[in-house]
C-alpha cells in the first residue's frame, strides 16, 4: 500500500522576505543612512538567516523543485556562510587594527549571480514582470560589487548599486506582500504580464477525405 505523502508547503515567501531584507540591509551601507561601523552588525544580521535559508532550500528540495533548492542553497552559502563572516572579520579588524583584503567575498558573489543565470532563462515566459526584473536586478548589483571591487569600475558605481539594491528589496518586498495575500485567499496587486511570450505552436488541420 502506497503511504500518503506529506503535503509541504511553499518556502518561496519566506525566502523572498530574507532575501530581500538582507538586500536592504545592504542598500542601507551604500546609502550611508548608517552612523559608525557597521560591518560586525551585517555580518551578524546574515548569519542569522543562514539557518533559514538552509531550511528553506531543504524544503525546495524536498518538493522536488530542485531549481529553487539549488538556488537557495547557493544564496544561503553566500549571502549567509560566505558574508556573514567576512562581514564579521572586517568588522574585527577595524576593532582590533589588523588588515584585512574584502576582495575575496567578490569572487563568491559573482558566482551567485552567474547560478541565476540559467534560472532567468528558464522562468522567463512564466514570471511577473516584477519578479523577473528583480531577479535580474540581483544579477547586475552583484556583477557590479564585483567590478568595482577589483578595480575595474570606478566607485563611481556604488550609486548604481545603491539604487539596485533599493529597487531589488521594495520590488521582492511587492512579490512577497503578493504571495501571502494569494496565499490568504485575498485579492493580489498586479505584478505585470511575463516579458517574453510563448512561442505559439502551429495548429495543424486535418481533412476526412472521403
Amino acid at each position: 500500500m502506497e503511504r500518503n505523502r506529506i503535503r509541504i508547503g511553499d518556502p518561496g515567501p519566506a525566502l523572498t522576505f530574507i532575501f530581500t531584507m538582507l538586500t536592504m540591509c545592504i542598500w542601507g551601507v551604500y546609502a550611508g543612512i548608517y552612523t559608525g561601523p557597521t560591518s560586525l552588525a551585517v555580518g551578524l544580521v546574515q548569519l542569522a538567516c543562514f539557518l533559514p535559508y538552509l531550511i528553506c532550500s531543504i524544503l525546495f528540495y524536498l518538493r522536488e523543485d530542485t531549481m529553487m533548492g539549488s538556488i537557495c542553497l547557493i544564496f544561503a552559502v553566500l549571502f549567509g556562510g560566505v558574508g556573514g563572516f567576512l562581514s564579521i572579520a572586517e568588522g574585527l579588524s577595524h576593532l582590533y587594527g589588523f588588515e584585512m583584503s574584502s576582495q575575496l567575498s567578490a569572487i563568491p558573489f559573482f558566482w551567485g549571480a552567474v547560478s541565476l543565470l540559467p534560472l532567468l532563462l528558464s522562468i522567463r515566459k512564466t514570471a511577473s514582470a516584477i519578479s523577473f526584473l528583480c531577479f535580474s536586478g540581483v544579477v547586475v548589483f552583484l556583477t557590479l560589487i564585483t567590478l568595482v571591487s577589483f578595480g575595474i569600475l570606478s566607485e563611481a558605481a556604488n550609486v548604481a548599486i545603491k539604487w539596485i539594491c533599493l529597487f531589488v528589496a521594495v520590488s521582492g518586498l511587492y512579490t512577497f506582500v503578493n504571495s501571502l495575500l494569494r496565499i490568504g485567499g485575498s485579492r493580489t496587486m498586479p505584478e505585470g504580464k511575463p516579458l517574453f511570450k510563448e512561442k505559439l505552436e502551429p495548429i495543424h488541420k486535418t481533412f476526412d477525405a472521403r
